[in-house]
């Protein structure tokens, strides 16, 4: 490893209950192990923050032993349990937020996808897409997949007439909160330990 480069720790969703829409992916992490997680940082190792990281560089400085604590698309359970553990054990970190899931009631259209593959109608979606948008998605043999291959291919597949049919399917039977949403006012709160970069 680079004496530049820290340790870098990647979280996503901090939640007491595994939401139906990422559960697949096996990126929560409860907040009482999170915590544990935090204390182990706090009592035993040095953390370091995006700006300190990019002044180690600049000083050609060794933050091989150091630890950046960063967190992908800012779920809303991660922003407010994650928040307050690192506010907890006075540390920092950065934020990798999605800023179109802002102050709205969005989700994610891969997130959507996975949520129909959960409950079993990911192929009827696909028949029902395939008749109106034909040739627009590759042809696979969705019952075959792993989760993962069902990821890549969903990647490769993204379209905005794909994103806008899982808004209008999915809303007939969704039954479930979105739990991703989060706004300004959630973020504000752990500006202060906290970089955001906004990737969307």
């Amino acid at each position: 490893m680079s004496g530049n480069k820290p340790i870098v720790l990647l979280y996503h969703q901090v939640s007491s209950k595994n939401t139906k829409f990422i559960e697949n992916y096996n990126i929560n992490v409860n907040p009482k192990l999170f915590d544990k997680h935090m204390k182990i940082l706090k009592n035993n190792f040095s953390t370091i923050t995006f700006k300190e990281w990019g002044e180690a560089i600049k000083n050609n400085e060794d933050v091989s032993n150091k630890i950046l604590v960063t967190f992908d698309d800012a779920y809303s359970d991660a922003v407010n349990y994650g928040g307050e553990i690192l506010n907890k054990y006075d540390l920092d970190g950065i934020w990798f937020v999605n800023g179109g899931m802002i102050n709205n009631d969005k989700m994610f259209w891969l997130s959507k996808l996975m949520y129909l593959y959960n409950n079993g109608k990911l192929n009827d979606f696909v028949n029902k897409f395939n008749v109106k948008f034909s040739g627009l998605l590759k042809n696979v043999n969705l019952d075959k997949l792993k989760v993962k291959d069902i990821d890549s291919w969903a990647k490769d597949n993204y379209s905005k007439e794909l994103s806008v049919s899982l808004e209008k399917y999915i809303s007939y039977f969704l039954d479930e909160n979105y739990e991703i949403i989060y706004t300004y006012k959630q973020l504000a709160r752990y500006e202060d330990h906290f970089i955001f970069k906004k990737i969307n």
